[in-house]
């Protein structure tokens, strides 16, 4: 049975697209079949963070009637994850359309083993459209008032829609006195928390790379947290790798040998 599980926010600018991109990315690692949708009309982003901007037929094309949604898919050639990308023109902006979005979603059932939709962020028809396409949705949050406010309203829409609401991810986090705690967040949201994603420059490396950050940097902290989040959801134990610590030592031969080769 193909679990449809919507990426969602109540505003931008908190990884909702790195999570849905990494987490598919996870999935198909563990060897379940995944079709990744870029949703999000306005400012899609997947193709961009995959490295594969350009596509003949895209998620609006679908929309606006003039091809089917099985068309629109592409394999991206790294991971295995067949992509449905919206397009990027101006002009495709313009027509966003989500009418006949849910009845697009439910052609691809028995495709893939998840369909994981990248939603629009905020709280207009647009987004209550795509959250109504989904089965299930994790909320993305960061760890700040005005972010986890917007995700509460977020939850509310997805319980209107009746869609089952997984839990919430915690991204970004810098470990800053100013920042909501785990608790407090639950407090708030009423959802459990996770995974919690810490603030990593790997993760902006691997999106200037055009590669998931858990292929670029697969024992990093937040790689290794979008693995967990991935065993979670399937249910297969993880087992975490850990990155292996050099002695003090061999710390100290790398930075002679960095030195040497710098002069």
């Amino acid at each position: 049975m193909t679990r449809i599980i919507g990426i969602t926010s109540g505003k931008g600018g908190v990884g909702k697209t790195t999570t849905s991109v990494n987490l598919a990315t996870v999935l198909a690692s563990l060897g379940k079949s995944v079709i990744l949708v870029d949703a999000n009309l306005s400012t899609p982003n997947v193709g961009l963070h995959l490295g594969m901007p350009l596509s003949k037929v895209t998620l609006h094309d679908v929309l606006e009637g003039s091809a089917f949604i099985t068309e629109a898919i592409s394999i991206h050639p790294t991971t295995g994850i067949r992509v449905v990308p919206a397009g990027l023109s101006l002009e495709n902006i313009l027509k966003t359309n989500y009418a006949k979005l849910e009845d697009s979603i439910v052609e691809l059932l028995g495709y893939s083993d998840f369909i994981i939709i990248d939603c629009p962020a905020g709280l207009e028809s647009g987004s209550r459209r795509v959250i109504d396409a989904c089965d299930e949705v994790l909320l993305v949050t960061i760890p700040e008032l005005p972010a986890v406010t917007d995700a509460l309203k977020a939850k509310k829409v997805a319980e209107v829609s009746g869609t089952h609401i997984l839990g919430t991810i915690v991204n970004r986090i810098n470990g800053l006195n100013s920042e909501l705690s785990t608790h407090e967040i639950e407090q708030m949201i009423e959802t459990p928390v996770v995974v919690k994603i810490p603030e990593d420059m790997n993760v902006h490396k691997a999106i200037a790379s055009k590669y998931p950050a858990v292929m670029y940097a697969p024992l990093s902290k937040a790689s290794r947290e979008w693995k967990r989040l991935g065993h979670l959801i399937t249910g297969i134990e993880y087992i975490e790798e850990l990155p292996e610590k050099r002695s003090a030592l061999k710390r100290i031969i790398h930075r002679l040998l960095n030195k040497k080769q710098d002069d």
